[in-house]
């Protein structure tokens, strides 16, 4: 039964850690992305993508897979056309700082 333990224990702290890690990544994106600020469903929006440094290409290519990118200047990134919950899953990245509803061009 002991030898049972170990492993059970270590799985169970595996586990809360990546609910807690979950955790943290939606009450951070719910910060940079409030509910005001989201288009509605089946709406597409524009949106000013801050980063926390400048974006490499495997940022600019997840951005790609969501939006057309349309420019990209210092640690700004401009997207259009993101759909309601690509925008929510790209505000619980850790690398993005803040999204911004962006007029366009």
């Amino acid at each position: 039964m002991r030898v049972l333990l170990r492993p059970i224990a270590a799985t169970l702290l595996l586990v809360l850690l990546y609910l807690g890690y979950n955790l943290w990544l939606s009450a951070g994106g719910a910060t940079k992305l409030d509910e005001s600020e989201r288009p509605a469903p089946g709406v597409r929006a524009h949106f000013e993508v801050l980063v926390n440094f400048p974006p490499e290409a495997f940022h600019i290519i997840r951005m790609q897979a969501i939006g057309r990118l349309i420019e990209v200047k210092g640690t700004s990134v401009f997207l259009m056309d993101v759909e309601r919950d690509d925008a929510i899953e790209l505000a619980r990245n850790y690398w993005v700082a803040d999204l911004k509803p962006w007029r366009g061009l």
